[in-house]
C-alpha cells in the first residue's frame, strides 16, 4: 500500500486523494472482475475490502445527499456488468465523476491508473488494464505507457467526458 501512495503522489495526488482514487478503483473492479480476482488482489493489498467499502459507503451517502443523482446520472450512461456484488461504482464513469466531486482530475488518475493496474498485475497476478483502459500490465508495457497513460481529448488536457467515454468503451456499453 505504502508502494501505491508513493505512486499516486508521483502521479500529483495527495495520500488522502491516493487513498480515494484507490478505493474508487477498487470498488469499480469489486463491481465488475470476477470475485476469486478481487479475492487475489484482496491477499495481496489487504487493503482492498476496506478501501472499497469505504469508497461504497462514500456513493451510498453521496447519494442520499442528492436523491441518489450521481447513481441516476451513471446509470444513463450505462454501468458495468460483472461477477461483484458491491453497491459502490459501477462504471468507469461514475469512478471519474466520484473522484471529480472530490477535486481529482482526471489526468492525474489517467497517471495514476497505469501505477494501480502494474502494482495489481505484479503483486496478485491480475491483469485489469482492460477495465481501466490502460497498456497491458506487463513491465515492458508499463515503462513505455509513460506518455501514452494521459490520453486526451485533442485539446491536450483530457476531459472527464473524453475519459469516461474511452472507458467506457471497455465495458461494451
Amino acid at each position: 500500500m505504502e508502494q501505491l501512495m508513493q505512486q499516486a503522489q508521483a502521479a500529483g495526488l495527495s495520500q488522502d486523494e491516493g487513498k480515494s482514487s484507490l478505493g474508487a478503483v477498487l470498488s469499480l473492479l469489486k463491481s465488475n472482475i470476477p470475485n476469486e480476482d478481487f479475492t487475489k488482489i484482496s491477499q495481496a493489498l489487504p487493503e482492498a475490502e476496506q478501501l472499497a467499502s469505504e469508497t461504497d459507503a462514500d456513493v451510498k451517502s453521496r447519494d442520499n445527499g442528492t436523491g441518489g443523482l450521481l447513481q441516476s446520472a451513471m446509470g444513463m450512461i450505462g454501468s458495468g456488468g460483472g461477477g461483484g456484488t458491491s453497491g459502490g461504482v459501477k462504471n468507469p464513469a461514475q469512478m471519474l465523476a466520484l473522484l471529480s466531486s472530490m477535486g481529482i482530475d482526471s489526468k492525474q488518475m489517467m497517471s495514476f491508473l497505469p501505477m494501480v493496474a502494474k502494482f495489481v498485475h505484479e503483486k496478485a497476478g491480475v491483469d485489469i488494464s482492460s477495465y481501466l483502459n490502460v497498456p497491458a500490465a506487463s513491465s515492458d508495457a508499463m515503462a513505455e505507457s509513460g506518455s501514452s497513460a494521459s490520453q486526451t481529448d485533442g485539446t491536450g488536457t483530457g476531459s472527464l467526458a473524453s475519459q469516461a467515454t474511452n472507458l467506457l468503451g471497455r465495458f461494451g456499453k
